[in-house]
């Protein structure tokens, strides 16, 4: 499981731990991570959903988790106003993703980008 084990908040901005062949889950507590604004998790083994901690960090820029095996819904992620990229293709995901005003469909192993959205 990709989890911290921390009771303050983390100045952490930046996490990349792509191309590790990690195996698991994403811990619910990622939400410790409060200042995260880029977080890279792309072509590891990681399994499960994206757990709703992850969509509320609200300082999230770059979310990029392709070629994983992530599975479940897609959460809403109205709360990421500085979102500018998110990629989460070649896993099993399905849902909506709402972001303001626009709403982009995900469905399988197709790819969603959000570029420069103000």
């Amino acid at each position: 499981m990709i989890g911290f084990n921390n009771s303050t908040p983390s100045p952490l901005t930046s996490l990349d731990v792509s191309d590790n062949s990690f195996t698991g889950s994403i811990g619910s507590d990622i939400s410790q991570l409060s200042g995260l604004a880029y977080f890279y998790l792309m072509h590891n083994m990681i399994t499960g959903p994206i757990p709703s901690s992850l969509a509320a960090l609200s300082q999230m820029k770059y979310l990029v988790m392709h070629n994983n095996v992530l599975t479940g819904t897609i959460h809403d992620f109205n709360n990421q106003s500085l979102l500018q990229y998110f990629d989460v293709y070649s896993n099993s995901l399905t849902g909506t993703v709402y972001y303001g005003d626009t709403i982009t469909f995900f469905v399988g192993h197709y790819a969603m980008h959000i570029f420069d959205i103000y």
